[in-house]
């Protein structure tokens, strides 16, 4: 069995496209920038999934960890945390892509949108 060892990256050339936006159920948006190390399967490549096919699981699975977690401070506390929970979810199957790590490179906190709702609110019922 043949293999190589890569790193996937988002495929885009813009460095504000390379993070990705995702929501605590607290609504504070987090930007996070991953890192994705993968051993190709030489074996499995032909008729497998690509390289843009676990970008984009694991994007989703980064979306799905961050939106179960109840406040953004657990994802800030342990960015360990969103790599292990996005491994669990199974996203290298059916592909030539054994996940060696994701590595979270950086997560930066936005703001509240159930903040910014809020103060919208407050501002309405003045205003009514």
């Amino acid at each position: 069995m043949g293999s190589y060892v890569s790193i996937a990256t988002d495929p885009s050339s813009s460095e504000s496209k390379r993070r990705l936006s995702a929501m605590g159920k607290n609504g504070v948006e987090l930007l996070v920038r991953v890192r994705v190390t993968v051993r190709t399967n030489l074996d499995q490549l032909i008729g497998g999934a690509t390289e843009e096919t676990i970008v984009a699981r694991v994007r989703q699975g980064i979306v799905s960890t961050v939106g179960s977690m109840d406040s953004h401070e657990e994802a800030l506390a342990s960015p360990n945390l969103i790599s292990r929970e996005v491994v669990k979810k199974g996203i290298q199957e059916n592909t030539a892509y054994e996940i060696v790590s994701i590595d979270v490179a950086a997560i930066e906190m936005l703001h509240s949108h159930l903040a910014s709702i809020g103060v919208g609110q407050t501002v309405e019922e003045f205003v009514i």
